[in-house]
């Protein structure tokens, strides 16, 4: 009986939560995205592809740095030495990503504009 009360409080008091959680953050109207040409879907696709690229860049790093460590701990045990390889592995596909998400924009450029003699560039 006691677990039931529990219950009936926390479902309501989830249940008020969700119809106060606009207030509690100031809900807003979605501002205007502002595309309105190709030029800003251009420019959109390279603030997105310019971000992945970053984010996979530090990952990277940050990869590179643990299998190093892994390397350094192993002391020669054959399983952890494989496993700091793998994890250098997963840093070079995060570089792989990373260069892709920056080279994308520029393929995409080129088979919409037909090369670069109709004025379309990368980012």
């Amino acid at each position: 009986m006691h677990i039931a009360n529990k219950m009936k409080k926390l479902i309501a008091l989830s249940t008020s939560l969700v119809y106060l959680a606009p207030l509690l953050v100031m809900a807003q109207d979605a501002p205007n995205t502002g595309i309105n040409s190709v030029g800003d879907v251009k420019g959109l696709l390279c603030n997105i592809f310019g971000w992945v690229f970053t984010f996979f860049v530090i990952i990277a790093i940050f990869f590179v740095l643990y299998a190093g460590f892994k390397y350094l701990t192993a002391g020669g045990e054959e399983e952890k030495v494989h496993e700091a390889n793998r994890t250098l592995i997963y840093a070079v596909v995060a570089i792989v990503v990373a260069l892709l998400a920056r080279s994308v924009p520029l393929i995409i450029a080129n088979f919409v504009g037909g090369g670069g003699a109709s004025g379309v560039s990368g980012c």
